[in-house]
């Protein structure tokens, strides 16, 4: 509507009539945008109007399942489609439900950290799913972040997963049929500082036997009455622990996958 025919010299057609038609036009062009798009949102709705129906709880395949049970099944996903470490890289690719909010997360992201966290923010929307990982190596939540995991890789390239893993991954400690073998690994001088979560076997002299840790006696003797008796030890350190003692020899145990 053009607005040039009015004369703003007359009191009829002043400045204040003429604002008055321009604020309904302006009102005018936002209803209409407004109209289309619930029109828009009507054609879309229009495929599920009177289409619901109550349905009981299915009992066998092909039957109809209602929305909360759909929702129930989801609500068990929680899968690590990816985490390996290669190339000095360690890649991560993980998808999880929130049954609060009925939003799937697929948390994508690569790090060349070999310790410390995993964060995302959750996906705002089901259109929106992807969403990428934020590695740190301290323990440094920001807000809206969730901690997914703590992590380490050891110096065989294996990745270990740390701290409380139920939520939202789901996971649970359960039992070592990972591992298929163990083998001997390298030899050590003592005193040995673990440089990484590290099982070992210490032999001690023939008729002097005391091995510490952190200067602490965890085993200490003398030599059996046989000739062929040594003794020994098993222990599993963790970074940074010290070992010394009394000690002819001893050399790490590898955990084979």
């Amino acid at each position: 509507m053009s607005f040039e025919f009015f004369n703003t010299s007359a009191l009829a057609f002043g400045s204040k009539l003429t604002a008055a038609f321009k604020q309904l036009e302006s009102s005018s062009i936002y209803a209409i945008d407004n109209l289309d798009r619930v029109l828009s949102d009507l054609d879309y709705y229009q495929q599920y109007i009177d289409k619901n129906y109550r349905v009981p709880v299915p009992t066998r395949e092909g039957m109809a399942v209602r929305v909360n049970e759909i929702y129930a099944v989801v609500d068990e996903i929680a899968e690590i489609k990816k985490m390996e470490y290669s190339n000095n890289l360690l890649s991560v690719e993980v998808t999880f439900f929130n049954k609060t909010t009925n939003r799937i997360t697929n948390a994508i992201g690569s790090t060349e950290l070999k310790e410390g966290y995993a964060y995302v923010i959750p996906a705002p929307s089901n259109d929106r799913l992807t969403r990428n990982i934020r590695f740190s190596s301290t323990n440094d939540q920001k807000a809206s972040e969730i901690l997914l995991f703590a992590f380490r890789v050891d110096n065989r390239g294996r990745i270990f997963l740390k701290g409380n893993l139920t939520n939202p991954l789901k996971l649970y400690p359960q039992d070592a049929t990972q591992y298929t073998s163990l083998s001997k690994g390298s030899n050590l001088t003592f005193p040995h500082t673990a440089t990484e979560d590290e099982c070992i076997c210490v032999v001690g002299k023939r008729n002097n036997f005391d091995v510490k840790v952190n200067g602490t006696s965890v085993i200490y003797g003398v030599g059996g009455g046989a000739y062929d008796n040594i003794n020994h030890t098993i222990l599993y350190l963790k970074k940074g622990d010290r070992v010394s003692g009394t000690i002819d020899f001893g050399f790490k145990i590898n955990y084979n996958y």
